[in-house]
């Protein structure tokens, strides 16, 4: 079987998304259309030239291209579109012309797509929909989609998190974009300080607010407490060296950086946007705020500074979760349910 794949995630997310395909002996090639190319067994990437990549208009159509390429010529008998806009909509345009099977992995929140028509017609057309966790499966159940849960292969590190020096006390990985929330993380972070706590936080990721939130920061008076760091190539060092995972969003799918945040040891402060709960417990390995309450998010942390008691047993709860996480984002395991999706 040939899988052709329409995608946009960054390298390291990508890889793990596609590792339990390439383990599968079904599977004998994979065809990536993307805009810039990954190196990866059974990957043929499909991807525009240097001088068309750099230009929106030009790397779509080429995209598009490129994908109705591999369906006319046979060489793709499935078609896979990870993230709805514009991903999915491209494997289904393909699949829909030259009659192949496609799927849907909609990584980020369905619910963005509550009112758009295209979304709701285009589920009832493909073959199967998957999504990252069990409060996207139910709105899409509403909805009368059958969806099913994916999670992407992890390989948790052999590492003894409670080794670790705690330099940050809360730290925060993502991109600085609107739906992240990070103007509302410093200003809870901000009420944290106004109560006397002290502290150290950690800001790590790259986006469109970087320059307006380093601003942000400045005009709070955090920038002594509040570190913004910019891209960073490993976040690894800096999860080792925090107390707490802090996200603030008002909208996820399920984020890889709270794998990696416990594959650390570490608790999690978090909204209850998206899918966050069904990893993030309230009380029991985190501490869950409703979305936009800056108030109680500000709380939580000052709970999380002060109250040793509760720091231990959230740090205890991750740890001993961690052994039933490594079986269920394992390699075999991911790869079971593929060969489930691909070969029924």
């Amino acid at each position: 079987m040939n899988v052709a794949v329409v995608a946009k995630l960054s390298d390291y997310k990508l890889k793990n998304t596609l590792l339990p395909l390439v383990n599968l002996s079904a599977v004998e090639n994979i065809y990536l259309v993307r805009r810039t190319p990954i190196v990866c067994e059974k990957v043929v990437c499909y991807c525009p030239p240097a001088v068309f990549r750099w230009n929106i208009v030009t790397s779509e159509l080429y995209r598009i291209l490129a994908l109705l390429y591999l369906c006319a010529t046979k060489k793709a008998d499935y078609i896979i579109g990870i993230h709805f806009y514009f991903h999915c909509v491209y494997a289904a345009l393909a699949g829909l012309l030259f009659q192949k099977p496609f799927m849907f992995s909609i990584v980020e929140n369905p619910k963005l797509y509550k009112d758009s028509k295209v979304f709701k017609w285009l589920m009832t057309k493909a073959r199967k929909v998957a999504v990252r966790g069990g409060h996207s499966q139910a709105f899409l159940a509403q909805r009368h989609v059958n969806a099913f849960v994916l999670p992407d292969y992890y390989k948790f590190r052999l590492h003894d998190p409670t080794s670790s020096r705690r330099e940050y006390d809360f730290i925060f990985i993502g991109n600085l974009v609107q739906e992240k929330r990070v103007d509302l993380l410093l200003r809870a972070f901000a009420k944290l300080k106004a109560r006397g706590a002290c502290f150290r936080a950690v800001i790590i990721g790259r986006g469109v607010l970087e320059g307006e939130l380093r601003k942000t920061r400045q005009e709070l008076g955090l920038s002594d407490c509040v570190e913004i760091t910019g891209y960073v190539d490993s976040v690894f060092s800096y999860l080792d060296n925090a107390r707490a995972l802090t996200l603030f969003s008002e909208t996820e799918g399920l984020p890889t950086v709270l794998l990696e945040a416990v594959d650390a040891g570490l608790p999690l402060i978090v909204s209850d946007a998206g899918d966050i709960t069904d990893f993030a417990k309230d009380n029991v390995n985190a501490l869950v705020v409703k979305t936009g309450d800056v108030d109680r998010f500000a709380d939580c942390c000052y709970r999380f500074l002060t109250d040793l008691n509760l720091r231990k047993k959230l740090q205890d709860n991750v740890l001993n979760s961690k052994k039933e996480l490594e079986k269920k984002y394992s390699l075999e395991h991911v790869s079971a349910i593929w060969k489930g999706v691909l070969c029924a």
